[in-house]
């Protein structure tokens, strides 16, 4: 048989948990696939999110190499150096995304 159970509990006197039972029993149809498109949506929110990330942090990385490379230009110019704490490129993404 491929069925598989699941118990879940819930402690009312606990904020989350009365939420969650009120929630499920306000549900008008399957609790069971309500429980189960909610799994798997979290599941993938989860994921777009790590994803996100990790290509925020590729940009950056690209940035940062992009702005301590010397310049082409000859002439001397006056070059702020780029600080790894400065968080303006960090802020941007993260408003950007």
């Amino acid at each position: 048989m491929s069925i598989r159970y699941q118990k879940l509990r819930y402690n009312l006197d606990k904020e989350r948990d009365r939420e969650a039972w009120d929630i499920l029993h306000s549900v008008p149809g399957s609790r069971n696939a309500y429980i189960l498109d909610a799994v798997c949506a979290y599941a993938k929110q989860l994921t777009q999110e790590e994803a996100c990330a990790a290509f925020q942090q590729q940009i950056l990385g690209v940035i940062r190499a992009g702005l301590s490379s010397q310049p082409v230009n000859p002439q001397p110019q006056a070059v702020t150096p780029v600080n790894e704490d400065d968080t303006v490129l960090d802020n941007f993404l993260e408003s950007a995304f």
